[in-house]
């Protein structure tokens, strides 16, 4: 507090003159009783001024002493900057000349204003002696003891004073200024004015502000009326904070009420709220056994913090004692006293499968899983309630009937592989084999344990699984050789893979000799097979993951370097065909860079492929994904083959099989701000797959979800967003990727998609 201010160290009220608060327009008027002491000049006795309330009268008491004989005339003069000291001053008004009285009264005093008095006494009318001198502060009356107290309640201050003894006092002035009382406040910045009459004069009154801000501090200008003039006496000032120190009643009523009905595994709680104003919520907690300890126990699990007076905790276990609390509490968190309740749901047979908890059924709301019940799948679920999740049992009767002795070792027993599936003991994709097929095609492969010819099966059975190659960047990718000559090659040292120079149709060292040929898509199978070029004959066509491997999405018109393959636009086939259609296989639209399926009678260009590198390592029981859960809930999945590590469930979702949580849905820019800030498994350097490494999962022989469910359970149907931006016109589309059908497309940004973060491929 400055020194000088309105309010004492103490925060008591004093009275202090205030210019800026007495401006006309706010009819404040400054006024008092003494101003300063009177003279002491002996043997004159005394005078006394007394203002009368009235605004214009003051009234003049002159006492002689007892033994002083009375003067033949009195003179009494009033100035206003000093006593007048000489019955001649020629500054001094003249209130009163003529033979003593007793009382003289000055009816021409003007508000607000310091009169001083003084008497002078003549013994014969001539000569004149000084007599006694006073003081008056002309105006009403001030309140007095006048403080500011914060009842602990929140969001109110209560104020009391003493009214002035004055009888002409009608009205109290209070004005509230936010912030401390200063030494000179703007009247302007009042914030709320109130005008109360005068309960009784000369007797305390109270006024309770409410409501304020808690925290705040708030000045108070109290000001007392006169009705005689309209004027107002100086101001008493205090200044004080609001503080929530009161907590909410109680609730009461309190009842937990188990629910018997089968498949409603709740239990029902309500109660009465208590009537008080300032309740903001309610917070309910359980807990098993013991009684929550107090709002803020970290043992305890939250059922209700909201508003009302019921709610039901669902999800409740059969024969376990649920022990309730409940507390109001208002806006500051302050907790009334607790009621408790407690109820146990007996046990039931919710799932209808002849089994309760309380019999060893593990899962009472799934009717598959019981004792005794046969394994449905390769998954940690306990089906029969034995203990153990992944089951043997189901992967020797589920064993794929089509398995053959060069793509698998059916001799070994098959088994239940945490975090990879079923292990048939199958020999890695890709691998080498031997089939005749009608056309008979050169170019067979393992394809999950059978010997298959890509694209001779007229459905997607045949589809390579996936990439056998480490991923090079969907933009900007450069490491290719091309060769010159009529015959031109194009190594591609990322991949393995040596292509044709030209497209089908076409030479020479910049493709400028004869026209690219359309073919159907059995046409195109068979093009390739028997090309002869650049001095090889193993010619195949290429899978849609290898034709992607050469698509630019940094570029658009065509979307590939035109250096490396020239002549390259419109559409070019792959060998895989497409799941959800007959005589439908997958095409690449090297315009755009788009993935789509095609009609296998149209006809649409042909660029042929030969590996260059084997295909990955691994022997029986190889398996391209591990799945691993480094943190409880949150699995990564591994891909041996592209050296990349996923996220084990979509965005939103965890859990050993991803059924916790809810799939999230964004827009582009904010799928790329999630996956950086993800921290998953243990680690953070996640971010947004590209294109050619999202297509990299797709598993094109299935569809909703087209995708292994084993190493990625869980995965919600629709489209993913992938890192870049479409090259291309609009500028506000992106890539993304289809799970439920496999497309590869641009698509407008804004628009809301699944999310699935991955992490660089290990060195």
């Amino acid at each position: 507090m400055r020194r000088g201010s309105w309010v004492e160290r103490r925060s008591r009220a004093t009275f202090r003159p205030l210019p800026r608060l007495c401006l006309p327009w706010l009819l404040l008027a400054c006024g008092g009783t003494t101003a300063e002491a009177p003279d002491d000049r002996p043997g004159t006795g005394t005078l006394s001024a007394t203002d009368l309330g009235v605004g214009s009268v003051v009234r003049l008491a002159w006492r002689r002493p007892p033994d002083a004989p009375a003067p033949v005339e009195v003179l009494v003069l009033r100035r206003e900057d000093a006593v007048p000291r000489e019955p001649e001053d020629q500054r001094a008004r003249v209130v009163f000349r003529g033979p003593p009285q007793a009382e003289y009264y000055d009816a021409d005093a003007t508000p607000r204003r310091v009169y001083r008095y003084a008497a002078f006494f003549s013994d014969d009318g001539a000569r004149w002696r000084a007599g006694p001198a006073a003081a008056v502060d002309v105006g009403p009356r001030p309140v007095t003891n006048l403080r500011a107290t914060d009842p602990g309640r929140g969001r109110r201050l209560e104020l009391s004073w003493t009214n002035p003894s004055t009888p002409t006092t009608d009205l109290v002035r209070i004005l509230r200024f936010v912030g401390a009382c200063l030494d000179d406040p703007d009247p302007v910045t009042f914030d709320r004015r109130v005008d109360l009459p005068v309960a009784a004069r000369a007797r305390p009154q109270t006024w309770s502000d409410d409501p304020v801000t808690d925290g705040v501090r708030y000045c108070y200008a109290v000001f007392a009326r006169s009705k005689a003039n309209y004027l107002y006496a100086p101001g008493a000032f205090v200044q004080a904070v609001s503080s929530d120190r009161t907590p909410p009643g109680a609730v009461v009523g309190f009842r937990a009420v188990a629910s018997a009905t089968p498949g409603d595994r709740s239990i029902g709680l309500s109660w009465t709220n208590p009537a008080d104003p300032d309740l903001a919520r309610v917070l309910v907690l359980r807990r098993e056994g013991d009684w929550p300890e107090g709002p803020r126990d970290a043992h305890a699990a939250v059922v209700w913090d909201g508003p009302g007076e019921r709610c039901r905790d669902a999800e409740v276990r059969d024969g376990v004692a649920y022990r309730y609390r409940v507390w109001a509490l208002d806006a500051g968190s302050l907790a009334s006293a607790p009621a408790e309740a407690q109820a146990i749901r007996l046990p039931v047979d919710d799932d209808g499968d002849g089994a309760r908890e309380d019999q060893g059924d593990c899962d009472d709301d799934d009717a598959r899983v019981h004792p005794g019940a046969p394994s449905l799948d390769c998954s940690a679920t306990d089906w029969d309630c034995d203990g153990a999740g992944w089951d043997d049992a189901f992967c020797r009767a589920a064993a794929p009937p089509r398995l053959d002795d060069q793509c698998s070792r059916r001799s070994s027993p098959p088994a239940c592989v945490p975090g990879r599936g079923c292990d048939w003991n199958i020999l890695p994709d890709h691998t080498p084999c031997s089939i005749t097929t009608e056309p008979d095609f050169s170019y067979d492969i393992c394809v999950a344990g059978a010997c298959r010819s890509p694209g001779t099966c007229g459905d997607a059975e045949c589809n390579s699984p996936g990439p056998h190659f480490r991923l090079p960047p969907a933009i900007g990718h450069t490491e290719f050789e091309r060769t010159e000559g009529l015959e031109p090659l194009v190594a591609d040292r990322r991949t393995g893979l040596v292509w044709q120079g030209c497209p089908a149709g076409t030479s020479g060292s910049a493709c400028g000799t004869g026209e690219p040929v359309a073919l159907d898509a059995r046409e195109a199978l068979a093009w390739c097979d028997a090309s002869a070029w650049g001095g090889h004959d193993d010619w195949r066509l290429p899978d849609r993951h290898e034709l992607l491997s050469i698509v630019d999405h940094g570029r658009v018109g065509p979307a590939v370097d035109v250096a490396v393959f020239p002549r390259t636009s419109d559409y070019f086939w792959s060998s895989s065909s497409y799941v959800a259609g007959s005589r439908l296989v997958w095409a690449g639209y090297f315009n755009s860079g788009n993935i789509v399926c095609s009609p296998a009678e149209a006809r649409q260009f042909v660029r042929c492929v030969r590996d260059g590198s084997p295909p990955p390592g691994g022997g029986p029981g190889w398996g391209r994904f591990a799945r691993a859960e480094p943190r409880a809930g949150e699995a990564v999945v591994t891909d041996v083959v592209t050296g990349l590590t996923w996220q084990g469930c979509a965005a939103g979702l965890r859990g050993p099989d991803c059924s916790g949580g809810a799939a999230t849905m964004l827009d582009r820019v904010a799928a790329g701000t999630a996956c950086e800030a993800l921290v998953w498994g243990g680690f953070d350097d996640w971010r947004l797959p590209d294109t050619r490494e999202l297509d990299s999962i797709l598993d094109t022989r299935r569809r909703s979800p087209a995708i292994d469910p084993a190493a990625f359970p869980g995965t919600p149907v629709g489209w993913y967003w992938a890192a870049p931006p479409y090259a291309g016109g609009p500028s506000t589309h992106a890539w993304h990727v289809n799970f439920s059908s496999g497309h590869v497309a641009n698509f407008d940004r804004s628009l809301p998609c699944y999310v699935r973060c991955v992490r660089s491929a290990t060195p």
